[in-house]
């Protein structure tokens, strides 16, 4: 192989490795917004069926750095994109914000195990007295709540998680109060 024949093979993989640096996340290790919009346009042209999306908000992450520094929210962030399953199609959207399309869904119980599987990587993990993180997670089917679209899915998935995350922090604040009363 001559030079010219090696140099044209380095700057294809340097090129390969560009692209795949602009659809990833670089903490994670997950999948931007921008490779979601690539799914998008696999799922309207029928290429994935039967799929469930969730929708994830790891909640109380920015009092994770203030209290703990951003090495703790990075971990949380690490252990959380850890918890997904290698053949799904996970991205991170936002900076505590994660969107996961779990393809072959004929079962909405099997979309629920995972959805709980990473709620429970971060339980209530306190981050200081009062402040606790965890997983606010939305389930939703195009099926079943008669989408086509990724994006309205998406949108009902976030509807679901917001619900999930006020449930949460009820639960959680209700434990908070019993504590602090039977402090007194």
């Amino acid at each position: 192989m001559n030079p010219y024949q090696r140099e044209i093979i380095r700057l294809r993989e340097l090129l390969q490795a560009e692209r795949r640096a602009a659809r990833t996340d670089h903490l994670t290790g997950l999948q931007n917004r921008r490779s979601l919009d690539g799914l998008a346009a696999e799922l309207i042209t029928g290429a994935v069926r039967d799929y469930a999306v969730l929708a994830i908000d790891v909640a109380n992450l920015h009092a994770a750095n203030v209290h703990l520094g951003h090495d703790a929210g990075d971990a949380a962030l690490r252990r959380l994109a850890a918890s997904i399953r290698d053949y799904d199609h996970a991205f991170r959207v936002g900076g505590d914000e994660f969107v996961v399309v779990l393809e072959r869904q004929t079962n909405p119980s099997d979309a629920v195990t995972v959805a709980n599987r990473i709620r429970d990587v971060f339980g209530l993990t306190h981050v200081a007295p009062g402040v606790a993180i965890f997983a606010g997670v939305g389930v939703a089917w195009p099926t079943r709540v008669g989408y086509q679209d990724l994006a309205s899915v998406i949108a009902e998935a976030q509807r679901r998680m917001q619900l999930d995350k006020t449930d949460t922090k009820a639960r959680y604040c209700l434990h908070a109060d019993a504590r602090a009363t039977l402090a007194d």
